[in-house]
């Protein structure tokens, strides 16, 4: 940006300057003093300022799946799935995230296993039009609904902080695509926030169900 009216020794600023990074990640960010070498110094060598800064995704944040992986991480027997899979399962679109085997349909490794899908860090605005809240679409076929068997949690880490439960999934209808609750996250205005999706069979025994269908996540304000 030129400052073409600066006289000696003058001084001028931003106190605000907003830059819209559209994609998560390292950004190199340069600044660069006299560019054309204009005003004579006595050192011609300390004019440019680097640094890099990782950029993260800010709210409100809607992913129905369609795009790919963008972001997200994935462990265990998560993977995306569309139409291209006899086991494809969708509330919208085609895809979706599943926990689950192409080759058998459901997730039974012939021993415990479990996994993660995992959000991108996401920064949470101070916004005074009303909280945000998580939402997300699910379908499951595990073991039982009971709580003692195949686990489903929603987790979360709050600043790249350990993860912790938030939300346990039981006693619901299986088979069959759930609105999630909403997640009211209130007062964490000001960090970042990454989301978990966490199943774990506990144990070897009764794993032959088609497992966990996870689609339209949004963190936003309803």
């Amino acid at each position: 940006y030129p400052f073409d009216y600066l006289d000696d020794f003058g001084v001028i600023g931003f106190t605000d300057w907003i830059e819209t990074i559209s994609e998560p990640g390292w950004h190199l960010v340069q600044m660069v003093i006299d560019p054309d070498n204009a005003i004579e110094e006595a050192n011609e060598d300390n004019n440019v300022w680097t640094q890099y800064f990782y950029w993260e995704s800010s709210l409100p944040y809607y992913d129905d799946m369609e795009s790919g992986a963008i972001g997200w991480d994935a462990s265990g027997l998560w993977h995306l799935v569309d139409d291209s899979s006899q086991y494809q399962n969708s509330y919208s679109g085609t895809t979706s995230w599943w926990y689950g085997q192409e080759n058998t349909g459901d997730y039974d490794t012939g021993t415990q296993n479990s996994g993660d899908l995992t959000s991108p860090n996401l920064y949470i605005p101070y916004d005074e039009s009303g909280p945000f809240y998580i939402h997300f679409q699910y379908w499951y076929s595990t073991e039982s609904q009971l709580p003692y068997w195949d686990q489903r949690w929603l987790q979360a880490s709050i600043d790249n902080g350990e993860f912790v439960n938030i939300l346990r999934l039981n006693d619901d209808l299986m088979e069959f695509w759930h609105n999630s609750p909403l997640i009211n996250l209130s007062g964490l205005e000001g960090h970042t926030i990454r989301i978990r999706f966490h199943f774990d069979t506990i144990d070897e025994i009764e794993n032959a169900y088609r497992g966990w269908y996870i689609d339209d996540f949004s963190i936003a304000q309803y």
